[in-house]
């Protein structure tokens, strides 16, 4: 029959999916207690900026502003794992802990995959893929368009694209086969831009900060796209058709909602 497993081995599982999945430590995350999805306003168009005026005038009403809604839906995600009651009986590890590790793991891959990728239909909609409901197209920077390597020009006109509101908790995604390409730009002189910490002159686009990309710091996923066609091309239908990176306030731009309760189906065999 199903039951609830018991509390420590749900918050084990679930911290060890949101270690596994790093845009589960950057977004925003809503756990659904009651009904079946969560919908919240969203604002369509803003209203028009204050203006200067005399003690007695009367504003001007605003007509611009629009509010919208957005809906959450959770998905079910399940796996199976055949562990023999005998195994319980006479293992010396700890069968619980190693089942909560691989489920983690494959649970974070699925995840963090439709994070990445999907298309929104029965899973998430991913941050690669171009949509009037997520990150849309307008938001593209294509710059140095007709090359399929970034480059720091790319790099620096992505950033600069933010809001200076945006950039100062930005954070870079992309595949490691692009972390490879920056690591490898070169000046003129075969120098490489990107100069690590104690060695070289700290220039270019990160300054004796490994870690960060003009500043702000960057996650590898595999699920990111390592092909670009052109880069900043529209990625519609698939993460790998023209994105090679993308850079904001996760915070702000990524919203995750969980369904509360961890159901696991025991076969007593």
């Amino acid at each position: 029959g199903y039951t609830i497993p018991y509390e420590q081995f749900e918050t084990d599982f679930i911290q060890q999916v949101d270690d596994e999945v790093f845009l589960r430590q950057l977004a925003t995350k809503f756990t659904l207690t009651n009904g079946q999805r969560l919908t919240f306003p969203s604002r369509a168009s803003d209203l028009a900026d204050a203006t200067w005026g005399t003690e007695l005038q009367v504003a001007t009403a605003d007509s611009t502003l629009a509010v919208g809604q957005r809906t959450l839906t959770p998905h079910p995600m399940t796996a199976q794992i055949l562990v023999s009651k005998l195994l319980y009986g006479v293992s010396s590890l700890n069968i619980d802990g190693f089942v909560r590790e691989r489920f983690g793991y494959k649970y974070g891959i699925t995840a963090e995959k439709a994070y990445m990728e999907g298309l929104g239909a029965g899973r998430p909609l991913g941050v690669f893929i171009g949509d009037a409901n997520g990150l849309s197209t307008t938001r593209d920077v294509t710059t140095s368009a007709s090359s399929a390597n970034p480059t720091a020009l790319n790099l620096i006109a992505t950033f600069y694209t933010l809001k200076p509101q945006y950039r100062k908790s930005a954070s870079w995604i992309l595949n490691r086969t692009w972390m490879s390409s920056i690591r490898r730009l070169q000046d003129s002189n075969n120098n490489f831009i990107w100069t690590p910490a104690g060695f070289g002159t700290a220039q270019g686009v990160t300054v004796g900060k490994p870690d960060t990309i003009i500043g702000a710091p960057y996650y590898e996923s595999e699920y990111a796209p390592s092909v670009a066609t052109a880069a900043g091309s529209s990625g519609v239908g698939s993460a790998s058709s023209g994105y090679f990176a993308a850079v904001g306030d996760w915070k702000r731009a990524y919203y995750i909602a969980d369904r509360s309760g961890l159901g696991i189906a025991m076969y007593d065999q």
